[in-house]
């Protein structure tokens, strides 16, 4: 079985440094290489994430949801704004002729005593339809009126790991979309392939609304992944042709490897 997990960067899409702002060039141009892909790869099971960028990052900021997270009108503010975000995403998706179907996590993701529970029915029913799941970060339940944030990465992955019991086969490959060039060393060069063991530095831009990781989660959640994915790819999204390469299985800026193979 074919499969991709796709997630496309919040700070590829939108600019994080400008409130709720989205890059509307780089999303036409992200959904149309996905929808030339499409065309070609349709028979394999697809499931694309998109971050929260400069809306859900920025709201949870605005509302301070992480002071009250159990308070329903900042929980509420916070799945408005991602969910905003999604529907533009669903939006160029469909302009690409992809058969995109929003699908908002807290509806079907909880937790209840620290242990994810996952109600694949709601997904698996956008299958049925013949379209593709659109899932995102979004606030999620974890009982007695709690709630938390749940990463794009966190999604894809509790979907992905679902998929891959379900089947017996891992993904083909999972892709996360960015806004640089794969993972940079400290002289800011691409590191071609990144393994486990190997050092990483990360600095974080002071104009972004982050809550979520940025490249650091990014990685950690990449080393996760090869877990339930056969290739685990971080690519810049913004050159036209990187995520088509990885998608194909043709390395492409940095490649995640769990260890260092033996001579």
């Amino acid at each position: 079985m074919t499969s991709y997990l796709i997630k496309l960067g919040g700070g590829l899409i939108t600019d994080k440094s400008i409130p709720q702002h989205v890059r509307q060039d780089v999303l036409a141009q992200v959904a149309s290489e996905l929808g030339e892909l499409y065309k070609d790869l349709s028979s394999a099971t697809w499931l694309i994430g998109n971050g929260a960028g400069s809306f859900g990052h920025y709201t949870v900021h605005a509302v301070s949801y992480k002071d009250a997270p159990a308070d329903p009108k900042r929980i509420a503010a916070v799945r408005q704004s991602v969910a905003d975000l999604n529907r533009l995403v669903v939006a160029a998706l469909r302009a690409a002729d992809i058969p995109a179907a929003a699908l908002s996590p807290h509806q079907f993701i909880r937790e209840k005593d620290g242990v994810i529970q996952l109600d694949y029915q709601k997904i698996a029913e956008v299958y049925a339809r013949g379209e593709i799941p659109i899932v995102y970060g979004d606030v999620i339940d974890t009982g007695d009126g709690n709630s938390r944030i749940a990463s794009t990465e966190e999604v894809l992955k509790i979907i992905g790991k679902h998929q891959t019991r379900a089947t017996g086969t891992p993904a083909t490959a999972c892709v996360y979309a960015t806004s640089v060039e794969g993972v940079l060393d400290q002289e800011g060069m691409t590191i071609p392939v990144l393994r486990r063991e190997s050092g990483l530095h990360v600095h974080k831009n002071s104009k972004d609304y982050d809550v979520t990781g940025g490249m650091a989660q990014k990685v950690a959640a990449g080393f996760e992944a090869l877990q339930y994915s056969q290739r685990v790819y971080i690519v810049d999204g913004r050159n036209q042709g990187h995520l088509s390469r990885a998608i194909r299985l043709q390395d492409v800026d940095t490649r995640l490897e769990a260890y260092k193979p033996r001579d």
